[in-house]
This record gives structure tokens, sequence and C-alpha cells, in this order.
């Protein structure tokens, strides 16, 4: 049976959270919109303090919490059980390639401007390897019915 994984939860970060400003706390915690989140923080090693949430079910400190389409709370994902869609990717017909698959979803993301970062020299190095694995693999007609491969085909 698949597991729920982290990319299909809604989820609070407390880095993000802070990067755009809105880390409000009210003595040891963070207000978020109606939420109320306990927070910790630990001394950076060259100075600074970096922020954390505790969870409320375990107490641990996490950065990122979850709340799964069939839960109430916002908890880490240890307490909910959830995995990463990489982790269920082995032992599927198309695991010798997920990871070039994953490469090349980012390499279209960059190129089309959803994502505002510059690829490096590796990063390129890195598409074009994937690229010419990819090309090589006996499921290619099989993977031309994916939708990332199809856009990149379009695109030569």
């Amino acid at each position: 049976m698949k597991r729920t994984t982290v990319e299909e939860c809604e989820r609070i970060s407390i880095f993000e959270i802070k990067q755009e400003g809105g880390l409000h706390q009210d003595g040891d915690d963070c207000l978020y919109g109606e939420l109320t989140l306990p927070l910790t923080k630990t001394q950076c090693f060259f100075g600074g303090i970096r922020w954390w949430f505790i969870c409320p079910k375990c107490e641990h400190r996490v950065g990122i919490l979850y709340q799964p389409y069939y839960a109430r709370d916002f908890l880490c994902r240890h307490c909910h059980k959830l995995t990463y869609t990489s982790s269920q990717e082995r032992g599927t017909s198309l695991e010798p390639i997920a990871k070039h698959l994953r490469l090349l979803n980012r390499y279209i993301k960059l190129s089309d401007g959803l994502v505002e970062k510059k690829l490096s020299k590796r990063d390129l190095r890195q598409l074009n390897e994937a690229w010419k694995k990819i090309e090589k693999l006996p499921q290619l007609p099989t993977l031309r019915k994916c939708a990332i491969v199809r856009k990149i085909l379009k695109r030569k």
C-alpha cells in the first residue's frame, strides 16, 4: 500500500515564514494565521539564531510541519508517518530513470522561468548526462508518454 507523501500535504516551513518576514512571536510561540505553534531556537556555529518548530505530538525540533488531507493538526512527518516520493520509487519500472526524470523536470522548471536560479556548469553537465542516459534506455518508447520527456522532445 502506498503511503502518503510529504509532497501531497499542506506544509508550514519555519524557514519560509522567516524569509517572508512572517515570524510573529508571542513568547515561545509562533502566530501563523489562526494557529499558535511552539518554537525553540538554537545558536548557529558562526553566530546568529536558527528557529525551529516543536512538533505538538512528539515534541521533536523540526523545520517543517505537515497536515495530510485526512488530519486536523500540523505535525512532523514522523508523527503523520509520511514518506518522500523518491523513497517510494524503488521497485517500480521507472526506478532506473527516476533520478534522471527528476533532473529533467528541474531543467524544465528552470528553463520555463518557474525557478529564479541560473544553471551552473555542474547543473548543465548533470542534465546533459541524464538526457544521454535516458536516450539509451530500452524503455524510451514507453517514456515518450511521460509529460516531462514530451516537453523536452518538443524543444529538441
